[in-house]
């Protein structure tokens, strides 16, 4: 799909990209950790681990944004951008080279675009930011349960990386700017404390009200 340049028109188009992606890798973990209980809670684990790696991908989209557009590619829906009026009515797809010039645009922020009090395109493109990530914290909440249905270890691996993805989200909402100059990674400390926290926690965070996003 990336090598033919594709772009997506609808969320359900980019699912199936990201179950293809990092989906199939969350499905394979499950298949060699394997989970407690009968063909049942197998089937259930692979599903889980399947929302929990969509939830991943979502989030490398955001934090790779304007990498992606340098390198040709544009993973956010056509109907995002349409709906946040950064795409037109009649168009298809959002150029990469379209896409490049926001990035760009969006790295240094003016203080009520950050704000989401106005701004322009520049306010557009962090609510769009924004709105990708509850989407992908939605996600996470469906497949966090995966952790109920593994041994010690593989539930500590899933609740330790699941929180490191969900800081790297909290980073992304917080500052949008930021997240269009560099890819956001955790340094190795922060990692370790964020993970243990995770699964020590041995639960995912309480939804947020408005967090139904399909």
């Amino acid at each position: 799909m990336d090598a033919r340049g594709c772009s997506y028109e609808s969320f359900d188009e980019l699912l199936l990209h990201c179950r293809s992606t990092a989906g199939s890798r969350g499905r394979l973990c499950v298949a060699v950790c394997g989970a407690r209980g009968g063909e049942r809670e197998r089937e259930r684990a692979a599903g889980l681990a399947d929302d929990l790696a969509v939830a991943m991908r979502l989030t490398d989209i955001m934090r790779n944004l304007r990498k992606d557009a340098e390198r040709g590619r544009v993973y956010v829906p056509a109907e995002d951008f349409r709906r946040y009026h950064l795409l037109g009515e009649a168009a298809t797809a959002m150029s990469p080279a379209a896409v490049l010039v926001l990035a760009r645009a969006g790295r240094v922020p003016e203080p009520q675009a950050l704000t989401g009090l106005d701004g322009g395109e520049q306010a557009q493109l962090y609510a769009l930011l924004r709105f990708q990530a509850l989407r992908a914290r939605t996600w996470f909440h469906r497949g966090i349960e995966l952790a109920g249905l593994l041994d010690r270890r593989g539930a500590a691996s899933v609740l330790g990386i699941t929180a490191i993805y969900r800081r790297l989200l909290e980073r992304i909402e917080d500052r949008p700017d930021r997240a269009l100059s560099e890819v956001f990674v955790l340094g190795a400390p922060e990692q370790a404390w964020v993970a243990a926290r995770g699964i020590i926690r041995r639960r995912g965070p309480a939804p947020h009200p408005a967090e139904r996003l399909p």
